[in-house]
């Protein structure tokens, strides 16, 4: 597989036209899906490679590119609670719905971090809260929180909703938070399941709740 643009796209051509020569435009990157330990094994690629001058060097290994890119996306330490809530948000009616590259409960720890999340709540004009978090190394974990100021009726009702669940079954297991009473928080047991499945449900809450 090959990454390939040209320096057009980035680059005017109308005051180099006379000097440019159209096929050294042409940038190629070699972008291989396959392991970088088991490069070696593929010697067709690596003839063909070889063959065109490229050496192992310039090589783009896939996977060591999308760990590195999963790797930064995670790393959120410089992140205060309140950019986190901005990351990476959702809202369906009146239930925010932020999804955090960490676990929920590391969230929570943040300073000012339920803080955050009221102010949050009041700038988006939503009363409930619906906290997603995740790790991904050494072991997966997900875990989740409903929060509302005052915790209404409205959100223990959506919170034992998504705990009773069994289409799809979340596996929720509630977990004492002691940071506030106004939050319920639980670790979620199947690891499969993430925001996309928690949205329907949510709707389906929102549209039945009386």
């Amino acid at each position: 597989m090959f990454l390939n643009w040209q320096y057009e796209k980035i680059k005017c051509k109308v005051c180099t036209k006379d000097k440019r020569v159209d096929h050294k435009d042409n940038i190629f990157i070699p972008l291989l899906d396959v392991n970088r330990e088991d490069y070696s094994l593929k010697t067709e690629v690596a003839y063909c490679l070889n063959e065109n001058n490229i050496s192992e060097d310039n090589l783009v290994f896939r996977k060591s590119t999308v760990d590195k890119l999963v790797i930064a996306r995670s790393d959120v330490t410089k992140l205060s609670a309140a950019q986190l809530l901005k990351k990476d948000v959702k809202i369906v009616g009146d239930v925010l719905v932020p999804s955090f590259p960490i676990p929920v409960k590391e969230f929570l720890n943040k300073p000012g971090a339920l803080l955050a999340v009221s102010e949050a709540l009041n700038n988006r004009g939503c009363a409930i809260a619906l906290l997603l978090g995740m790790r991904l190394t050494p072991s997966l974990v997900r875990d989740a929180a409903v929060y509302s100021t005052s915790l209404t009726e409205k959100a223990g009702k959506l919170a034992k909703y998504i705990q009773d669940s069994n289409n799809p079954t979340f596996g929720l297991t509630p977990e004492v938070f002691d940071g506030s009473d106004n939050c319920e928080y639980y670790n979620q047991t199947n690891l499969g399941l993430t925001r996309k499945q928690y949205i329907p449900v949510l709707t389906n809450f929102l549209q039945n709740y009386k």
